[in-house]
């Protein structure tokens, strides 16, 4: 699991172009926040499902974005080893919900986060 920016930078009126934080530039810039979900074998890579984040359309965190997708690959029948995600997508309550499907997760933490009792 991971999101993106695609960088818009220079765009008048492109629709879903917020101002977001790029981990390329460091920096907030103006851009299309593209979240996706991936199967990997280690070798191969499928896409599994992707959200286009319009905070202001559909009124949905990131976060919200993310249990959405999992639950569609739950309905779809998928049994990962472990779903993997970077350290904004690590909180309680999406940890619980990762628990409540019976999979397992890994991320890093953030340095501000105290040990978690699921």
């Amino acid at each position: 699991m991971d999101d993106t920016v695609l960088d818009k930078m220079h765009s008048e009126k492109i629709v879903l172009t917020y101002f977001q934080w790029s981990g390329k530039h460091h920096r907030v810039i103006k851009g299309i926040g593209l979240i996706t979900l991936v199967w990997t074998d280690g070798t191969n890579t499928f896409p599994i499902d992707y959200r286009m984040y319009d905070k202001d359309g559909d009124h949905l965190t990131k976060n919200d974005h993310l249990r959405s997708m999992l639950q569609t690959a739950a309905n779809r029948g998928f049994e990962p080893n472990f779903i993997m995600f970077d350290s904004w997508y690590a909180s309680i309550e999406n940890l619980k919900f990762i628990q409540r499907l019976g999979w397992h997760w890994f991320s890093r933490m953030k340095r501000n986060r105290m040990g978690y009792a699921l």
